[in-house]
């Protein structure tokens, strides 16, 4: 996890994410992160393409000039939501939503989803395990090695 606290800047004053770049937030944090830019948004992220994968993420205070996605700005790319409603995690203040996602389109229209989402006091669910490795590490030799004579 990763926290990501006052970060400013034009577009996406955590993360901008483009092209087919692929990024899993996974317990992060974004706070008081604002997006300057006065045509978009996105105080905390801002995509413009690729993919956008968020477990138990939580946002607070994060806030874009143009209110616009004072949280989460997108103009191409997608952006899945897993195991979590981002309420009543997430505020920011512009527009008044629990999770301030701006940029074109709906969020069901647009590649946004929230999936396996149910409203909580509960602390978010984190993203599954990754997949641990197929091979076995060697056991250490049971006895020490013998040492070869010399020659004398």
């Amino acid at each position: 996890s990763i926290t990501f606290t006052k970060g400013n800047t034009s577009k996406g004053g955590g993360i901008f994410l483009s092209d087919s770049a692929k990024v899993e937030l996974n317990l992060c944090v974004f706070s008081a992160c604002s997006a300057t830019y006065n045509n978009g948004g996105g105080g905390a992220i801002h995509i413009t393409g690729g993919n956008l994968d968020i477990y138990g993420t939580n946002f607070f205070d994060n806030t874009a000039d143009a209110e616009d996605g004072g949280d989460i700005y997108k103009s191409g790319g997608s952006i899945t939501i897993h195991n979590t409603c981002p309420q009543p995690y997430s505020r920011s203040p512009i527009q008044g939503q629990p999770l301030d996602v701006g940029g074109f389109g709906s969020i069901v229209g647009q590649k946004y989803s929230f999936l396996d989402c149910t409203a909580s006091t509960q602390a978010p669910t984190p993203a599954p395990p990754t997949a641990a490795p197929t091979s076995q590490p060697t056991s250490p030799p049971t006895s020490p090695p013998t040492a070869a004579p010399t020659p004398g």
